[in-house]
């Protein structure tokens, strides 16, 4: 059975995310790759998730989060490269902070 969880009333969810996608594509991932996320190709179709809680944060450096589809939420290791890329792309957004 895949993990559930409650967001509790602390996490608001956004309206505009689809509906639940994570477990499906971890077990597709499994099933064709055996698990092996390292290896897998790059992807470009994008899927929206929501960042609920940062995990850690170090100026300069690679950033681990919780994310969400409203259904599952997995631990994420944002890169440095993709924490600049969304400071570069993202001025009009709230910053990523804790």
């Amino acid at each position: 059975m895949p993990f559930r969880y409650d967001a509790g009333p602390c996490v608001v969810m956004a309206d505009s995310l689809p509906g639940p996608w994570i477990c499906d594509y971890l077990i597709e991932i499994a099933e064709r790759h055996g698990g092996q996320l390292c290896n897998l190709p790059f992807c470009n179709k994008k899927k929206k998730v929501q960042l609920t809680e940062f995990l850690t944060f170090h100026e300069n450096s690679y950033v681990w989060a919780w994310i969400s589809d409203k259904a599952h939420r997995i631990a994420v290791r944002i890169s440095r490269e993709g924490v600049e890329d969304y400071k570069a792309k993202a001025t009009h957004l709230s910053p990523i902070s804790p």
